[in-house]
């Protein structure tokens, strides 16, 4: 055991070194920069652009030939071509484009698909998708010697729904090939912004000492993927789980969705709930379940009409042999679930939401039903100093023999708060914090101190409930460290 703790603390004491490092290169950098000469006034000069342009509709093609026929929509054109459309302004040597199918094809290719800059030999596209042949992506402003970029063979992009499959994908950072894939599959973020998990992390806690850790999704084809996480430390307890999602769609107003396969081992209890101040219940602390296996069948959310137009409503279910540690619960379990979130109501520099669920728990001898309500208040997640607040009141009656699916927190106030703390702001502090509304006891606390460059960001975080210690590392276009609010979520 103090052996445990000696690893721990020099694994600490290499990080603390290594963020310290980072900060006093950043520094050096900075107080070795020589400030400019003021620059003369610009003469004011007439812009000028002898490319032939073709509109139609929001697309337009310029280029410095154009070829084209009037009984055919399709257009041939070379020579600095610039081609702007509803998804963005893409520009290359030259290339075809049909200004009726929105199809097209570009060679030397460069662009954006937000947040994601590009350079392909090929860029190929319809309405539907957009895909990169032999490119660089990368969010990072120093296009010449950027902090980090992908190599990819092969880029789709599904322009509905912001879905991206890369295939044998390179990750360098700082010019150095950290590690290559055969295929890779998720979603960009929102230009609202998302929390994400690291594809890569390492820290210290209480249930598995010093570990590592990744997380990878892989396309199997156009509508199936393969999620898996795992987990390793000097505990000697290899935990997580393979996720196969498979996407579907029903015929007319039916809404489509997802069926999930799982498998876990000793998984960490989404929002899990335990008291931070009472250290010693060791059974909440360590609280894992494992999925041997289960499915789950989720709908895509439905627009209500009438006087709920403007809200949603999304319809699950799920079954599966469930095992809880460390209380040695074993037993099959079947549940249905539907969440009803409202539209958005902006207050100056905020945002008001609710949603509302409910769920039925079915055990082998027993039932539990649940509801969930919350509302929230949250200013734009892009913002340079971000603020979430959340209200949620839970309400259990029945019986479940797992500990997981109980109500602990019948009332409870979530807060997030995350800002600068340097003055060229790259240097970030996020805390979030839940606090039991029922008896003023704090549930659990996080603090997390960021290195943010404008493409991707480093972690250092500390979690209280885990007794935790960790490092990740997160490209800026796929998420950030934020914790989104407990919510009304039934993802186990």
């Amino acid at each position: 055991m103090h052996q445990r703790g000696i690893l721990r603390q020099v694994v600490l004491t290499t990080i603390l070194l290594v963020l310290m490092a980072v900060a006093h290169g950043e520094q050096a950098n900075s107080d070795n920069t020589t400030t400019p000469a003021p620059a003369a006034a610009p003469t004011p000069t007439v812009p000028t652009d002898d490319r032939a342009t073709i509109t139609r509709g929001k697309d337009r093609l310029k280029a410095h030939t154009i070829t084209s026929d009037l009984s055919d929509p399709d257009i041939t054109a070379e020579g600095d071509l610039e081609l702007t459309v509803p998804q963005g302004v893409f520009k290359a040597d030259k290339g075809h484009y049909n200004l009726k199918t929105q199809a097209g094809e570009l060679e030397k290719a460069k662009g954006t698909f937000a947040p994601l800059r590009f350079y392909a030999d090929k860029l190929t596209m319809d309405p539907k998708t957009k895909r990169l042949h032999n490119a660089r992506l990368t969010t990072c402003d120093n296009e010449a010697h950027p902090h980090y970029q992908l190599i990819v063979r092969d880029y789709v992009l599904y322009t509905q729904d912001n879905r991206y499959v890369a295939r044998h994908l390179t990750m360098e950072i700082a010019g150095h090939k950290i590690f290559t894939v055969p295929s890779l599959s998720g979603q960009l973020a929102e230009k609202d912004g998302k929390a994400a998990t690291p594809g890569v992390s390492a820290g210290t806690s209480h249930l598995d000492g010093t570990y590592v850790a990744f997380a990878h999704q892989m396309p199997l084809g156009s509508h199936d993927d393969l999620r898996m996480q795992g987990r390793y430390g000097t505990e000697g307890l290899l935990r997580g789980g393979l996720f196969l999602d498979h996407r579907f769609s029903l015929p007319g107003p039916l809404p489509g969705g997802i069926f999930t396969l799982v498998a876990s081992q000793r998984e960490d209890v989404a929002n899990r709930l335990l008291s931070s101040r009472d250290a010693s219940n060791e059974t909440l602390r360590d609280l894992t379940i494992s999925r041997q296996p289960a499915a789950q069948l989720t709908f895509n959310p439905i627009m209500l009409p009438g006087p709920l137009h403007g809200c949603t409503v999304q319809l699950a279910g799920g079954f599966g042999h469930f095992s809880e540690q460390p209380t040695g619960v074993e037993q099959n379990r079947a549940q249905v679930w539907g969440i009803l979130k409202s539209p958005s109501y902006h207050l100056g520099p905020f945002r008001l939401y609710g949603q509302f669920g409910l769920r039925d728990t079915q055990y082998e001898d027993s039932t539990y039903h649940t509801t969930i309500g919350e509302i929230g208040l949250e200013t734009k997640p892009t913002a340079s100093t971000y603020l979430n607040l959340a209200v949620l009141h839970r309400n259990g009656t029945g019986y479940s023999p797992f500990l997981f699916d109980r109500v602990e927190i019948p009332s409870e106030l979530f807060s997030e708060f995350e800002f600068p703390f340097t003055r060229n702001g790259l240097w970030r502090l996020g805390v979030w914090h839940r606090l039991d509304l029922s008896n003023g006891l704090t549930r659990d606390y996080n603090v997390t101190a960021i290195y943010h460059m404008d493409c991707i960001s480093y972690g250092l975080y500390y979690n209280r409930a885990t007794q935790s210690v960790g490092l990740g590392l997160v490209l800026n276009a796929f998420g950030s460290f934020r914790r989104p609010s407990p919510g009304v979520g039934f993802t186990q």
